[in-house]
């Protein structure tokens, strides 16, 4: 499978390995840490004669909630598309979109640092 630096969604590239505060109506704090991968859509076929779409990078992130809620997410496509357009507008919303929250994004070091407590 290519690297997602290799299928590059190019809207998606200004955000991976981003990390993200946000901030709910009480002014608790939650993360998003937003990375990349790959993937492909099963067109068809059983056991060794599947056939799959051409790879494609999504969004894979993970969410830290104020309330000590953990989700991890897989977006591509459309939804992805809306997705970005809330972060660019400094936006972000639950799994169930039923909650906005403001966000606001840490710098490339605070970022770094971020994943690097993240992922242990």
């Amino acid at each position: 499978m290519p690297n997602p630096e290799d299928m590059t969604h190019s809207r998606l590239a200004p955000f991976r390995r981003r990390v993200g505060r946000f901030f709910d109506t009480q002014g608790e704090t939650g993360t998003l840490y937003v990375d990349s991968t790959v993937g492909s859509t099963l067109l068809g076929g059983l056991l060794w004669r599947r056939r799959w779409s051409e790879p494609f990078e999504s969004a894979l992130f993970f969410v830290e909630y104020p309330d000590g809620r953990f989700e991890e997410h897989h977006l591509d496509g459309d939804l992805l598309d809306k997705e970005i357009d809330a972060w660019e507008r400094g936006e972000f919303h639950d799994g169930r979109c039923e909650v906005e929250y403001a966000l606001t994004w840490l710098d490339e070091d605070e970022a770094a640092r971020a994943w690097e407590a993240f992922e242990g």
